[in-house]
C-alpha cells in the first residue's frame, strides 16, 4: 500500500520552518522545552441506555474472542467528547535522533460548553506546565493549522502573548504545519495509541431529570444544544462527568516508551479568566470576550506596542522575545544569565540557496531574512482589489449573514455577504434598511 498525501506548494517551506525550530531547540536544550499540541477527533457519546462505540467503526474493531460488541449507530448521537493531547518532547542531542519520546498529557473536553479555542488551549498548556513544575525560560510549541492554532490570527497571537507573560518566558516560538500536512506534527503518533485504548469501549451519557431529557430531545444540532441547555450547564456536566472519568482511567493505562500517560482537567471559565488577567494588566483597554481584528487593534495602544517591540510573525511561525533592556517598560527583565540571553534571536525565515534547498539553520541564524521567499507570499503592494467587495466572498461569508433578498428589477434572488458574523443589532439594522 502506498500512502498518498495532498500536495501543497508551501510544504517544503513549512518543513524548513519546522527544521529550524528543532535545530534552534537543540542549541538551547538545557534551558528550553518543546511541546506538540493537537485535538483528537471527537469521541461520540450515545443517549442513555443506547451506547455507541468510542472508536469509529471502519470494518472491524478489536474485541475478545468470546464477546460481541453490540452498539448503536454513530449517526444518531448528540453529545461528543474531545480528547486534547499535550506532548512534552524529550529534545534529542542531534536532529537525526528520535523526536517521539517524552511525556503525554491528555484532557477530555465537552464539545458543547468546552469548545476548543486559543485561550482554552493555552490555559490548559499553562496548567500542565505548572503541574510538572516545568520552569524553563524558553518554550517551543508546534501544532496543526486549525483556526485555534493559526498563528496569523490576532486572537491566537493574543493568547500566545498571555502564555508568554504568565510563564515569564524569555523566548516563545510557535509554529504550525502546512495545509494537509498535520501528519508532520509529532503528537499525531500519540493518536494511534489513544485509538488502541478506545477499542471495545462503549459510551452513553447518564440519564438526568425528565425536564432535561425533554429539552435534549428537541435538539437536532450543536447550536440547538448550546441554546436550549445554556441554563443547564451543570446538568450537562453531571451527565458527562462519569464518561470523562472512564476515559481518564483508560488513558492512564496507556504507555509511551515505558512512561504512562497522564491526564488533566479541561480549563474552567474561571481559569481562562485568570489567564486573561495579564493582558488586562498589559493594556487596561482590552476586554475579555471582545472581537479582535487587525484593523481595530489600534484601539489598544499597549498591545500594539508589545506586538511591534517583542513579536515577529510570519505565515508559519510566531515568536516573542524579550529585548533584554533592564529599563524597558514594555517587557520584563531577562531571567537567564546575560551571556546566555545574548544568544537568543528571533527565528530566521527560510531563505533558498541555488540548489532548490534552504540555507541550514546555522547559516540562516546569522543572516537578515524576510518572508518574501514563502511560495505564496504577497506584499501589501501586490494585493489588488479585483472585485467590488472589499473582500473575497465565500460560502462562509454567506453563512455570516444567512440572508437572501429579491431584486425589485429582475425578480432574481441575491445572496447577502458579510465579512464577519453579524450581531443581533446588525441583523436588525440590515433588515430595516432592506425594508
Amino acid at each position: 500500500m502506498v500512502q498518498q498525501r495532498q500536495w501543497n506548494p508551501e510544504q517544503h517551506y513549512a518543513a524548513a520552518c519546522y527544521r529550524y525550530m528543532k535545530e534552534y531547540s537543540i542549541t538551547l536544550r538545557d534551558v528550553c522545552a518543546f511541546v506538540s499540541l493537537d485535538d483528537k477527533y471527537k469521541v461520540k457519546v450515545g443517549e442513555p441506555n443506547y451506547p455507541v462505540a468510542a472508536a469509529e467503526q471502519g470494518k472491524r474493531v478489536i474485541v475478545r474472542s468470546d464477546e460481541v460488541l453490540s452498539v448503536g449507530d454513530h449517526d444518531f448521537t448528540k453529545f461528543s467528547l474531545v480528547p486534547s493531547v499535550v506532548f512534552i518532547l524529550n529534545i534529542p542531542e542531534q536532529i537525526s535522533d528520535s523526536w517521539y519520546s517524552g511525556s503525554v498529557y491528555v484532557g477530555v473536553k465537552d464539545l458543547i460548553f468546552e469548545p476548543s479555542s486559543p485561550f482554552r488551549h493555552h490555559t490548559e498548556l499553562f496548567s500542565v506546565l505548572k503541574q510538572v513544575s516545568l520552569d524553563k525560560p524558553v518554550l517551543f510549541v508546534y501544532s496543526d493549522g486549525g483556526p485555534d492554532h493559526r498563528v496569523t490570527y490576532l486572537y491566537v497571537q493574543l493568547s500566545l502573548i498571555a502564555l508568554f507573560l504568565n510563564l515569564d518566558l524569555e523566548y516563545l516560538c510557535v509554529g504550525r504545519t502546512a495545509p494537509y500536512h498535520s501528519w508532520c506534527n509529532s503528537v499525531e503518533r500519540i493518536m494511534s495509541i489513544i485509538n488502541l485504548g478506545l477499542q471495545c469501549v462503549e459510551l452513553a451519557r447518564f440519564k438526568m431529570s425528565d425536564e432535561f431529557e425533554k429539552e435534549v430531545s428537541k435538539c437536532s444540532s450543536l447550536t440547538d444544544l448550546r441554546r436550549r441547555l445554556f441554563q443547564r450547564k451543570e446538568d450537562v456536566k453531571q451527565s458527562l462527568s462519569p464518561l470523562k472519568s472512564t476515559l481518564h482511567s483508560i488513558f492512564t493505562r496507556l504507555i509511551l516508551h515505558d512512561e504512562a500517560f497522564q491526564v488533566y482537567e479541561s480549563a474552567s471559565e474561571k481559569e481562562i479568566s485568570e489567564f486573561w488577567i495579564c493582558l488586562i494588566a498589559l493594556d487596561s483597554t482590552i476586554e475579555k470576550g471582545s472581537i479582535f481584528r487587525k484593523e481595530t487593534i489600534n484601539q489598544h495602544p499597549s498591545i500594539c506596542d508589545f506586538l511591534r517591540h517583542c513579536c515577529q510573525g510570519s505565515h508559519y511561525i510566531f515568536d516573542i522575545l524579550k529585548c533584554g533592556n533592564l529599563e524597558c517598560t514594555i517587557c520584563k527583565p531577562p531571567r537567564l544569565p546575560q551571556a546566555t540571553f545574548n544568544n537568543l534571536k528571533h527565528i530566521p525565515h527560510p531563505t533558498p540557496m541555488d540548489d532548490d534547498h534552504y540555507y541550514p539553520f546555522s547559516v540562516a541564524f546569522n543572516m537578515v531574512t524576510t518572508e518574501e521567499h514563502c511560495p505564496t507570499f504577497k506584499s501589501p503592494k501586490q494585493i489588488k482589489k479585483k472585485r467590488k467587495l472589499h473582500f473575497y466572498a465565500t460560502r462562509q461569508h454567506v453563512k455570516n449573514s444567512n440572508l437572501m433578498v429579491q431584486c425589485s428589477e429582475c425578480n432574481m434572488w441575491r445572496l447577502v455577504f458579510s465579512r464577519y458574523k453579524m450581531s443581533s443589532a446588525d441583523r436588525m439594522n440590515l433588515q430595516l434598511i432592506l425594508n
